[in-house]
């Protein structure tokens, strides 16, 4: 019952980002893009954002790329980590030693694919108590041909790529778990899939590889999941089951998320059509 009365909790969350007010840049919005972009000055950064440009320039490319075309962006020279309902995770070797991450599913707030750069730069600052542990480096990248406003369908996210091993996360030692398990709370991380977001580096460092952050909501939201499900270690509980049944094999006991789907699925479409309702109402109104 707390499950559920959490995730309705969380979908009508999900239904107050679903419209977007404006796309009229605000200040802080365009803080945030100046912030987290490449610089404009440093000759590396620029270089990299000349090699950026010149690939998403290609219209093919381009088009691929936002709609998550895994075949064409194959025919056009791109290695796929992962590409699915939400977002893509590729790389081009006209940029080599970077991994280009999105879109992500802008109807919802948290999964806004460029929001990774901020939270990276969390986990980054976070993780220099923790020498065995690194977050890569990330940059927001504008495509040429898009509006300036901040949204999934004009950024995407480039990734400095860890070398990484194929060394299971079970050859960690207890202290080693524990130092992640430690991390893990500390930035009050959220991850449900552990398998290749965590990672061991060739040089035996442990990698954060996935920074997208889980919730961005207003703080009264956080303080509900922190309340209903969370306990003493916000957020990270669920992570750190996952991460133990990973390493152990030990189940970790959560809510389908096949139900959850559905759940959230079905109040979010309940929202929309209410929403439209009401709109309808408010224009005969006026009229």
């Amino acid at each position: 019952m707390k499950n559920l009365i959490l995730y309705t909790l969380l979908a009508l969350c999900f239904y107050s980002s679903f419209f977007r007010a404006s796309n009229h840049i605000t200040e802080e919005e365009n803080n945030f893009i100046h912030r987290y972009s490449l610089s404009e000055t440093d000759p590396t950064e620029q270089s990299l954002k000349t090699k950026l440009d010149e690939l998403f320039n290609n219209p093919d490319f381009f088009q691929a790329f936002i709609t998550r075309d895994a075949q064409k962006l194959k025919e056009l020279g791109c290695y796929i980590y992962t590409t699915d309902w939400h977002n893509i995770v590729a790389e081009h070797p006209a940029i080599p030693g970077w991994i280009i991450k999105g879109p992500k599913w802008a109807i919802i707030d948290w999964s806004r694919n460029y929001k990774r750069v901020q939270h990276g730069q969390i986990m980054r600052a976070a993780a220099q108590e923790y020498p065995e542990i690194i977050v890569p480096q990330e940059y927001l990248y504008h495509y040429p041909q898009a509006p300036d406003d901040l949204s999934n369908d004009n950024y995407c996210v480039i990734s400095k790529k860890l070398p990484l091993s194929p060394q299971h996360l079970s050859t960690l030692t207890p202290e080693q778990i524990n130092r992640i398990e430690d991390f893990m709370r500390k930035i009050k991380f959220w991850d449900r899939t552990i398998e290749n977001n965590i990672c061991i580096t060739k040089d035996n460092k442990i990698a954060f590889i996935d920074t997208e952050p889980f919730v961005d909501f207003h703080p009264l939201f956080q303080k509900i999941l922190d309340f209903f499900y969370f306990e003493n270690s916000p957020r990270a509980t669920v992570s750190i089951r996952h991460l133990r049944e990973y390493i152990y094999g030990t189940p970790a006991t959560t809510m389908n998320k096949y139900k959850l789907m559905l759940i959230i699925a079905g109040l979010i479409t309940t929202g929309v059509l209410v929403h439209k309702h009401l709109n309808k109402t408010a224009a005969v109104a006026a009229a």
